[in-house]
């Protein structure tokens, strides 16, 4: 070294870099390779240039970063910047393409979900069969597995309905399915690889007057009953359940977010606000108890009803940088379905801001909410659609919408078919103070350096100006009109297409 200091002064400076200096330091000479291999550097890389960012990092299925040696998180570094940097780009280079063949003839996917929180990347399907008869069939493949394998199935003949449980934890009450009598299925704990076409268990069956599940989360359900109107049950304690009372009971529900505090119902004509806390203290259970004389009724504090009818939806809470207390949006991607041909072929993106003046040991009132309501328009997005043409979207925490249209004149050359996978991520509105902004990548490793940025804590104010855009990537594209169906798996970098012939491509990214 030309410069004498001691090592842990180096130690600190090397620890003030950018990651592209960092590596460039590496070659100077060995004591300095040696001082940059060391855990707390990447400890430290790592939560700027992704935990800040609120970066997925792909492949960790579910490590602590705590427990990680240092070439483990130099790993997951690289691995979390390359895919973004593959993710976000016009045009993603597809890494790896599968497809999961049709067993069953003649059949159409109808739904995709993945199984959260489990060791292994497992995909649900759920594929309807017209002829000679109509029947649904429920498979649970190995995505991991090289060639992707299938690892059970479940026959509804009788299918009214499903929800994938978004809090299963290995492998547990994955899914509820009214066939036509409330079911909870579990996967088999000796379900593996090599054992295939195995069966899912049964664990509960609850002869309930239950028309259709609108959300399974943990042990919670919330269901809608023969007249109309939604009540929320535990499967631990099904004589107890909390009744939704909406004024607005026909409406559809497209999507549910549920919490610990509210119940937000997305339908296709409202969005409705329900606040749980005020029934049931902290020290209380989250339903009433059997001996309870009367079952709470629940009444939405807030309703938006919407333009237009909507055709298609979802909503996710965005996730929020490890260790941060403030509460994140609420991001709600819609396609309007309308007879006016603008609606259609627009994407609108709104958000749930915080609401900052929120508090959360009052009651929840009109005057006190957590979200600032009604949503913020965000975006629109271009996305054109043909007549009688099939669309479907998926909406991930991390900021990506993906979604199905028929853009593809710009391929092809006629607009008479084909079909594209597009995209548009958008940075979450909520970011900690000296957050780092990735601004150039290395060449070939998908590596950024970044630039401390002094932000406010509250974050970014949302401006009352719509943006209008377009698709920032296009994903894949193809001259057929058989895909049905999305899903996205944003951690992974893996896009899923359903078709209308039973099969499933697998893109992966990374």
């Amino acid at each position: 070294m030309s410069v004498d200091l001691p090592t842990d002064i180096f130690k600190v400076i090397i620890g003030f870099l950018d990651l592209r200096d960092v590596y460039a330091i590496k070659l100077v000479c060995r004591e300095f390779h040696d001082l940059t291999k060391t855990r707390a550097l990447w400890s430290s890389l790592v939560r700027r240039y992704v935990l800040n960012q609120c970066l997925p990092i792909p492949g960790l299925r579910g490590k602590v970063l705590d427990q990680l040696s240092a070439p483990e998180l130099e790993q997951c570094l690289c691995r979390a910047l390359r895919l973004r940097r593959n993710w976000v780009s016009p045009l993603p280079a597809i890494v790896n393409r599968l497809t999961l063949p049709g067993i069953i003839p003649k059949t159409r996917i109808v739904s995709m979900h993945l199984i959260p929180n489990h060791e292994r990347a497992l995909l649900l399907s759920l594929s309807m069969q017209t002829s000679p008869t109509r029947k649904f069939t429920l498979q649970c493949w190995d995505i991991e597995a090289r060639p992707p394998v299938r690892l059970a199935a479940y026959e509804c003949n009788r299918f009214r309905g499903s929800a994938v449980n978004k809090e299963s934890r290995n492998g547990e009450r994955v899914i509820a399915v009214l066939d036509p009598h409330l079911h909870i299925l579990s996967l088999d704990d000796k379900l593996t690889s090599e054992a295939q076409d195995g069966r899912f268990v049964t664990t509960a069956v609850f002869p309930d007057e239950t028309n259709t599940i609108q959300l399974f989360s943990g042990s919670s359900l919330l269901c809608r009953g023969n007249n109309g109107t939604m009540h929320l049950l535990d499967i631990d304690s099904p004589n107890s359940r909390i009744h939704l009372q909406s004024p607005h009971q026909a409406s559809p529900v497209l999507d549910v977010v549920i919490t610990s505090e509210y119940i937000l119902v997305l339908r296709s004509t409202h969005l409705e606000f329900y606040a749980i806390t005020n029934h049931f203290p902290d020290n209380a259970p989250s339903v009433p108890t059997p001996n309870s004389p009367t079952a709470p009724t629940l009444h939405p504090l807030f309703i938006y009803q919407w333009q237009w009818r909507i055709d298609n939806a979802g909503m996710t809470i965005r996730r929020s940088v490890p260790g941060s207390t403030l509460r994140t949006p609420i991001s709600i991607l819609l396609r309007y379905g309308s007879y006016f041909p603008w609606a259609i072929n627009i994407l609108h993106h709104y958000d749930l801001q915080p609401n900052h003046n929120y508090i959360p040991d009052s009651p929840t009132t009109q005057t006190n909410l957590p979200f600032e309501f009604p949503p913020v328009l965000r975006e629109t997005i271009g996305s054109p659609v043909r007549l009688h043409a099939t669309s479907d979207m998926a909406i991930g925490s991390y900021g990506t919408a993906i979604w199905t249209d028929s853009h593809t004149e710009d391929f092809y050359g006629h607009a008479d078919r084909g079909q594209r996978v597009a995209g548009r991520f958008s940075r979450r509105n909520l970011r900690p103070s000296g957050s780092v902004k990735v601004e150039r990548e290395r060449e070939g490793e998908g590596l950024g350096t970044g630039v401390p940025e002094e932000e406010d804590e509250e974050g970014e104010d949302v401006s009352d100006q719509v943006a209008s855009a377009v698709a920032t990537s296009v994903y894949v594209h193809q001259e057929e009109d058989s895909w049905v169906r999305i899903a996205l798996d944003e951690t992974e970098g893996r896009i899923f297409l359903g078709r209308d012939d039973g099969c499933i491509e697998v893109l992966e990214y990374i």
